[in-house]
Formats: structure tokens, C-alpha cells, sequence
């Protein structure tokens, strides 16, 4: 199993799906270890207040709508006009 880090971050205690066993042992491991707990909780929070902040996520949610912009103005290819079209010519007619 590979995390992505930008998820779970570097502190984690991941288990593969469908291992009851082993949930079991990581939730165990979490309830018996007060100072794991609150290690993990305290690098949690600070990794969310870090990564998470109004301007970071402005930034991001900007730069995506950017993107988009910048996609929709750029001319359309002519395989995709032709998908269109096509498209449009099997739809079949709506009658009210």
C-alpha cells in the first residue's frame, strides 16, 4: 500500500484494506498509547493548520479556475468539433 502524502502526511499508521486483524492491532496500538495519541493529534493539527489556511486554499481554488479559463479559451480542436456534431446528430428529439 502506497499513501499519498499529501493525504495522510508522514505520521500515520495505515492498514490494507479489508485486514480486520490488523485494524484491530493500529486501533489498539492507538487506545493503549496515550503518548502516540497525542503525538499523532498534536502533528494533525499543526500539519492542518500549516497546509489548510483560507490563503492556501484561496490560492488553490484561484489557480484551478485559472486553469479552467485558460482551457476554455484556448481554441477547440477540429476532432472535437466534429465529436460534437456528431454527438448532436444522434440525439434524438424531444417533443412537449
Amino acid at each position: 500500500m502506497w499513501p499519498i502524502d499529501e493525504v495522510v502526511g508522514p505520521r500515520r499508521l495505515l492498514v490494507q484494506a479489508n485486514d480486520g486483524h490488523r485494524l484491530a492491532d493500529a486501533l489498539y496500538e492507538l487506545v493503549s498509547q496515550s503518548d502516540l495519541r497525542k503525538r499523532f493529534g498534536q502533528q494533525g493539527l499543526e500539519r492542518v493548520r500549516r497546509l489548510f489556511t483560507h490563503e492556501t486554499i484561496g490560492a488553490q481554488i484561484a489557480s484551478a479556475y485559472a486553469e479552467v479559463l485558460a482551457r476554455a479559451a484556448a481554441p477547440m480542436p477540429a476532432s472535437a468539433h466534429s465529436l460534437i456534431e456528431s454527438a448532436k446528430a444522434q440525439q434524438p428529439a424531444v417533443s412537449i
